[in-house]
């Protein structure tokens, strides 16, 4: 499988951020900091945070409300994560976790416009509807030529 430009750009940028997480991940074990809950959960953190500025900053460029959709959740949870870290009450995490989920859903909307569906058929200007086909085919009978069969002569004569 040959990758593009654009996505050999993504899949180094995705190795990236998964080997800074890994680093992370052993720089919070090694050196234990009283900030995070657990080093693999430092991992998980990183990670979200990481792919969801990836993901965002791609919906934006391509224009695609599932991948900011995805980014939303990912760097929704990263926020959750982090402001539980630092002692703040379940309950002002979740507003965060919404605020962040609302801030994507309009930015998703200002971007896309409220165009989510792809071009169909009928907007190219190939194509053709049901009554052009068919008379382009009545067409094409007409102009072809009958072809003559050959006389069978029998085996009697």
């Amino acid at each position: 499988m040959k990758l593009s430009g654009k996505q050999k750009i993504f899949a180094v940028i995705s190795i990236i951020i998964a080997c800074l997480s890994f680093c992370l991940m052993i720089l919070d074990w090694a050196i234990p900091l009283n900030i995070w809950i657990h080093p693999i959960l430092t991992f998980v953190f990183a990670n979200f945070l990481g792919f969801g500025i990836l993901l965002y900053a791609t919906a934006l460029i391509k224009r695609c409300p599932a991948y900011l959709f995805v980014a939303a959740m990912l760097l929704g949870l990263a926020i959750l994560y982090i402001l539980m870290c630092i002692g703040l009450a379940w309950f002002y995490a979740l507003i965060a976790f919404i605020v962040v989920l609302f801030i994507t859903f309009v930015v998703d909307y200002l971007v896309v416009g409220g165009f989510k569906t792809e071009h169909a058929d009928n907007k190219s200007h190939h194509y053709k509807n049901y009554k052009q086909r068919i008379a382009e085919k009545e067409e094409q009978e007409k102009n072809i030529e009958k072809e003559e069969l050959p006389e069978i002569k029998s085996f009697k004569d």
